[in-house]
């Protein structure tokens, strides 16, 4: 994560620890959080400067509870969108693109109400952000991680879909923008030509129609069903907002298409799919990008394949698919731990140098 967040413009210092959580939700601790904590080193620490590396900080919590769990603990790009949201000042960005709006629809506000009903979109602003910047990151598993962890491909009730908190926009507006990216940059045509399974219910849940009412727990929310009419409109300058900050990335999306089939093959024969380098040497994290998705659809519509290899594990038993989906994850990741030791270990220009 660490290198890949340092390709990024603007945060070529970051350093990202990953915190272990008792609670249940993954996190992002907060820039006034980090600055609370780092003025009391200052303090402690005076006359004496403070180190360098704190001015990249950043901390992220995932549950104690899922530390070993490869394919989930993508979620956490979600949570760096956060820290890139607040390290690079998108908020006043975010503002550019609401004020205009809001001024449209309520004429007769001043500028303190203005600035009271920007602060109230800002959440569902940075939530969308963040959504987008991880897809980028790290390719479409993201979305079905996030909607399998939500059970909305059958579990949640179809009522609560739609509908808005305070803090987060809809889990379908979520999906839907998140699904929108996914084919306009091509990813959906390769997860169709891979034949990857429950596509066709994702699209449902995605363009959910939303109620007359679609805020709840808010009173100013609920008595402005407009301010959702206003977030929907500016929603093409936060996808500019996420590309402008990560870029395309298409070099994964190409390689993912090629290695697909090769990294299924390796995983169905249960074998680790370290071998699975094109020759040119791609960049490190479009790779790493290419081996994790292959592996995770590999687990999310394949793992039957495996059963045919595995002497004595039957595909309903509970107890055997958890065993084999751990051994997939402990495959992808020893692949992923060779990955690093050939391009992080040496000079090379596509990572950087082993003198970091």
């Amino acid at each position: 994560m660490n290198y890949q967040m340092r390709t990024l413009p603007g945060l070529e210092n970051t350093i990202i620890v990953v915190e272990l959580e008792g609670f249940l939700n993954y996190l992002h601790r907060g820039q006034a959080h980090l600055r609370e904590a780092i003025q009391q080193l200052e303090e402690l620490l005076w006359p004496k400067e403070l180190p360098a590396f704190l001015d990249g900080l950043g901390i992220v919590g995932l549950p104690y509870s899922q530390s070993n769990a490869l394919f989930l603990n993508c979620l956490l790009y979600h949570e760096l969108g956060h820290y890139v949201y607040g390290k690079l000042g998108l908020q006043e960005s975010a503002n550019r693109l609401l004020e205009p709006p809001i001024i449209r629809v309520f004429p007769s506000l001043g500028r303190s109400d203005c600035n009271y009903l920007t602060e109230k979109l800002h959440p569902w602003c940075e939530e969308i952000f963040c959504d987008l910047f991880a897809v980028r990151m790290i390719g479409p598993m993201y979305t079905f991680v996030y909607a399998d962890l939500l059970g909305l491909l059958g579990a949640l009730d179809p009522k609560d879909i739609p509908l808005f908190s305070p803090t987060h926009p809809s889990d379908s507006v979520r999906i839907r923008e998140q699904l929108n990216l996914l084919k306009s940059t091509k990813w959906w045509d390769y997860l169709t030509q891979k034949q990857v399974p429950e596509l066709s219910r994702m699209e449902p849940i995605a363009y959910t129609e939303l109620p007359a009412q679609p805020c709840r727990d808010d009173s100013v929310l609920e008595r402005l069903p407009q301010l959702v009419n206003i977030f929907e409109e500016i929603m093409p300058g936060l996808r500019s907002l996420a590309e402008d900050v990560v870029g395309d990335r298409g070099a994964a999306r190409e390689e993912f298409c090629q290695e697909y089939d090769d990294i299924h093959a390796c995983l169905a024969h249960g074998l680790v799919p370290s071998t699975v380098v094109p020759s040119d040497r791609p960049v490190f994290d479009h790779h790493l990008v290419a081996l994790l998705n292959s592996a995770f659809f590999f687990d999310f519509g394949a793992i039957d394949q495996l059963f045919e290899m595995a002497e004595g594990k039957q595909p309903d038993s509970v107890a055997d698919q958890a065993f084999l989906r751990r051994r997939v994850e402990e495959w992808t990741l020893k692949a992923a731990e060779d990955l690093v030791s050939q391009y992080y270990g040496q000079e090379n220009p596509t990572y950087g140098s082993s003198k970091r």
